[in-house]
């Protein structure tokens, strides 16, 4: 059964995905997916599991359409083993990583997966949630500002836990919201360097 609260969709995962890194880092996917939903008009971003032991976050417009599996709904999956399957980006061809999933997905390899910042994992889904959202004939949500392609960037809360996280390692307890702030920033510019550097 397909759901947005977060509470059975962290049950989910927790259930599925059996690689503890992977399993972290799907929890903050969802979080950081189910933020989105705010923006939304006229649909949900909801998450399910499948018998092939996978996390799929698919868009329902109807209250049932995950439920169904209607393969026009499904977005990103994760599977157990911590593959991301997405849709392929415009241009796919300077990401070296992505392999082909058949006809119509690309999947990123866990070894990638636990390696890169989860900034630029986020990137990859939120490419594949428009993409989605074109092939479904909607409009890219007007209150999602928090892609790095835009003009502007609002941090989401992942992005704070993630920089406080980063800090703790570094400097132990005691860190001050000053440090955590530029260290947002840190990774903000890290991110569009990677964006705008050829691979």
């Amino acid at each position: 059964m397909a759901t947005d609260d977060l509470f059975e969709a962290e049950r989910l995962i927790r259930g599925t995905i059996a690689d503890s890194i992977g399993k972290e880092r799907t929890l903050r996917i969802c979080k950081w997916l189910f933020t989105l939903n705010k923006s939304t008009i006229g649909h949900v971003i909801k998450c399910y599991s499948r018998n092939d032991r996978s996390i799929r976050f698919g868009i329902d417009t109807t209250g049932r359409d995950c439920d169904v599996d209607k393969v026009g709904s499904l977005f990103v999956t994760i599977k157990n083993n911590f593959q991301i399957h997405i849709l392929p980006p415009d241009d796919e061809h300077q990401y070296a990583y992505l392999k082909p999933d058949g006809k119509y997905y690309r999947y990123i390899p866990k070894q990638y997966c636990i390696e890169l910042p989860m900034a630029e994992i986020e990137r990859h889904i939120l490419e594949s949630y428009y993409s989605k959202l074109d092939k479904l004939g909607m409009g890219k949500p007007k209150a999602i500002i928090n892609a790095p392609n835009d003009t502007y960037y609002l941090p989401t809360k992942a992005d704070i836990e993630f920089a406080h996280s980063q800090l703790r390692k570094k400097l132990g307890e005691g860190i001050d919201t000053e440090a955590v702030i530029d260290q947002v920033k840190v990774n903000f510019d890290d991110l569009v360097k990677t964006q705008n550097s050829p691979i």
